[in-house]
């Protein structure tokens, strides 16, 4: 979309007034002036197996945290798990819960998509 950036009254205008459009380096206060929607975000995936069956863990709870916000998912049939969105050059911590498993905690930071590769859970 192009249009007067001078008039607050334009389409363009509004939108960026909206937060809904964001400069792709901003951390480099360059004073850009093109912007974007829809930029992809960072993610954080794994998936999780028993380890006393070699089998994929459906349905286990997995947590992810930062500061007080907390997101919650369960494994799927593979035992596959995914957080989207997430902020860029972020540290998260994430939890996973399993009855009569040792709970994990693994802390990951989002300087690029993470996958956590297999982790196994061990009996408690």
């Amino acid at each position: 979309m192009f249009g007067d950036l001078d008039d607050p009254g334009s389409e363009v205008s509004r939108l960026i007034a909206s937060d809904k459009t964001e400069v792709l380096h901003g951390g480099y206060d360059i004073g850009e002036k093109v912007r974007y929607m829809g930029l992809p975000r960072k993610f954080i995936a794994g998936t999780i197996i028993y380890g006393d069956r070699d089998e994929c863990a459906a349905g286990v709870k997995v947590a992810l945290s930062r500061g007080g916000e907390r997101w919650e998912v369960k494994t799927n049939a593979f035992g596959d798990f995914e957080f989207e969105g997430l902020a860029d050059n972020t540290e998260y911590t994430i939890r996973i819960a399993a009855a009569g498993y040792r709970e994990q905690t693994i802390t990951a930071r989002t300087q690029k998509d993470t996958y956590l590769g297999e982790i196994t859970l061990k009996h408690s």
